[in-house]
């Protein structure tokens, strides 16, 4: 196949230009900077020009590049949205499950609630109030509560959140009220160990812990066993969570509880169903009553004893 054939000059042209492209480029820029720093108007109106003749390619890549992007962030979202939706679907199960054996076990405990003729507990309403901030000094933990008197608060109710025992009231107000926390060292709880079921006294030391006092002698106490109130004194209900032992080195065990007071927003106040107390006057005849209902149903349990003894087969 036939090529043309080279000058010399043209080689050495080539040559010339082959060592010094770079040189080239860096006068023709100091030129356009020169020109451009001088304000010439040739210079600003081919420049214009040139902005002008691009802009529709420069747009068309930038829409090109955000299209891209959100198409990059959708199938990252959509990708995590089926992972989320995994997770959900999972959990869900495990919550029906969990709510099919909590339903099974809340029938079996009324079938032996009734069947031991157990005596029904109050229930507890409960009042939800913000908390507004700290009361008191350096000395005292205490909260502010945005409910009082106006809305059913009383001195001594509980006061809990979504991780347990918060404190109980110590001041009521007609809009506000006060509530001493479990970490302050005046706040005495009884408490019960979950594990082994002993009673004993949490104590606060106003720091974020608390200390177990007054364990039965000889009770062994371990790191992780759980306690809740225990409903002594009917000052709050028992089973209330409190906090979890985490130390047992020192002879008063400490626990750690699981209400943060420098998170504290939104609480639940405990207020109690009310009470029916008999009057002083019918103390006797109420216990007479009691008596005789007592007799009645020891004597309704033989005869059934009896029915069932004659109807076994001899």
């Amino acid at each position: 196949m036939w090529a043309p054939v080279e000058s010399k000059w043209q080689r050495a042209w080539r040559s010339f230009a082959h060592r010094h492209e770079i040189t080239f480029l860096l006068v023709f820029s100091v030129i356009l900077l020169v020109l451009d720093r001088s304000g010439a108007e040739f210079f600003q109106r081919g420049k214009f020009w040139l902005t002008d003749a691009f802009a529709p390619a420069v747009a068309l890549t930038v829409r090109a590049g955000e299209a891209s992007d959100a198409l990059w962030f959708a199938t990252q979202n959509h990708f995590s949205l089926l992972k989320r939706n995994e997770e959900l679907s999972a959990q869900n199960s495990r919550l029906l499950k969990w709510r099919t054996r909590a339903r099974d076990l809340e029938r079996r405990l009324a079938y032996y609630e009734d069947l031991l003729d157990v005596v029904a507990i109050p229930d507890s309403s409960y009042l939800t109030a913000r908390a507004l901030g700290e009361s008191g000094g350096p000395f005292e933990q205490a909260v502010i509560l945005q409910a009082g008197r106006q809305d059913g608060v009383e001195y001594g109710l509980g006061v809990v959140n979504a991780q347990g025992l918060v404190g109980r009231i110590i001041g009521v107000g007609d809009k506000t009220s006060r509530v001493l926390l479990l970490t302050d060292f005046n706040s005495r709880i009884p408490v019960l160990m979950e594990s082994g079921g002993a009673h004993a006294i949490v104590t606060g030391d106003n720091s974020n812990l608390l200390r177990l006092e007054y364990l039965p002698e000889g009770e062994k106490v371990a790191p992780g066993d759980l306690v809740v109130t225990s409903g002594d004194g009917n000052s709050l209900p028992a089973g209330l969570p409190v906090g979890e032992v985490i130390d047992v080195s020192d002879d008063t065990p400490v626990v750690l509880p699981y209400m943060q007071a420098n998170r504290l927003e939104w609480v639940r106040i405990l207020i109690q169903a009310a009470q029916h107390d008999i009057p002083e006057g019918d103390v006797s005849a109420a216990a007479d009553a009691a008596v005789q209902n007592a007799d009645a149903t020891v004597q309704n349990n033989v005869q059934q004893a009896s029915a069932r003894e004659e109807t076994l087969p001899q």
